[in-house]
């Protein structure tokens, strides 16, 4: 007797509205999924691009030259040839003459005319001995010539010039180149004759 056997069957497959059958135990990926794929892959290529722009623009700024400074002069050491030379312009700084104002000088009054040929007596009427050297001294540097030196034992209050005939204009001039000779007199009998006799006092040294 022969016994039938049936074929296994397999389960139905399920159905899947939108793809088709779909075996069962397998399931096809959602929606969802394939979004979050998309966007990791944007993300990525994003991050990608970013990443080129910032490697060019930091390798565009290193390649670009930087302004340089100028060299500073370096300054002289001492001891150093240039530090010990002047320069042209010192040179000539230091050999320019330098301006001065021009002394004055005030030359002695001196005697002219007939007053050049008038000889002067110098006589002391004071105590202090040597005046009349001293005195004579003055009128030389003058301009005046001196015939000589002595002493007068009369009495003259202030130094003063007699004059012989014919001189007064000379014991005028004489009197007015030195102020200390204060009076101007004809020669009085016991004095020299001649020329100017100059008495002078202790007034004369002041």
């Amino acid at each position: 007797m022969t016994t039938e056997t049936s074929a296994p069957t397999s389960a139905p497959a399920e159905l899947d509205a939108d793809h088709g059958a779909t075996p069962v135990g397998q399931r096809r990926p959602g929606r969802g999924g394939l979004l979050l794929g998309v966007l990791l892959a944007l993300c990525g290529a994003m991050a990608v691009v970013a990443a080129g722009l910032i490697l060019r623009g930091v390798g565009a700024t290193a390649a670009a030259p930087r302004p340089t400074a100028a060299p500073r002069a370096a300054a002289p050491q001492p001891g150093s040839p240039s530090a010990a030379q002047p320069t042209p312009a010192d040179r000539s700084a230091a050999s320019a003459p330098t301006a001065s104002a021009p002394a004055l000088t005030v030359p002695p009054t001196a005697p002219t005319g007939t007053v050049t040929a008038t000889t002067v007596t110098v006589l002391n009427n004071s105590r202090i001995t040597g005046l009349a050297n001293q005195s004579a001294a003055v009128l030389r540097d003058g301009g005046w010539a001196v015939a000589g030196v002595g002493n007068y034992t009369g009495r003259v209050p202030v130094t003063t010039v007699f004059f012989a005939d014919g001189r007064e204009s000379a014991a005028h001039a004489l009197a007015d180149a030195f102020p200390s000779v204060q009076r101007v007199l004809p020669r009085l009998d016991d004095l020299p004759d001649g020329g100017l006799i100059v008495v002078v006092t202790s007034d004369f040294a002041r």
